[in-house]
């Protein structure tokens, strides 16, 4: 995903880069390089990305 669809999905819910760090167990500052584009997301991280911009696997997240 690119900068501006993951920064778009985020604000979509609307989530804070701290809610999503705490949903997805992703560090935070990496959350925002790659909103940012200062760092690319690796495979698999865009992968989960990707299946989050479908809200029923952001909510089986959160009940996790």
């Amino acid at each position: 995903m690119t900068p501006k669809e993951i920064k778009a999905m985020r604000e979509g819910y609307p989530l804070s880069q701290t809610e999503l760090s705490q949903i997805t167990r992703i560090d935070e500052e990496s959350l925002s390089r790659w909103e940012k584009g200062e760092v690319i997301q690796n495979g698999a991280l865009d992968n989960l990305l990707y299946l989050l911009t479908f809200h029923e696997n952001l909510e089986r997240l959160k009940t996790r």
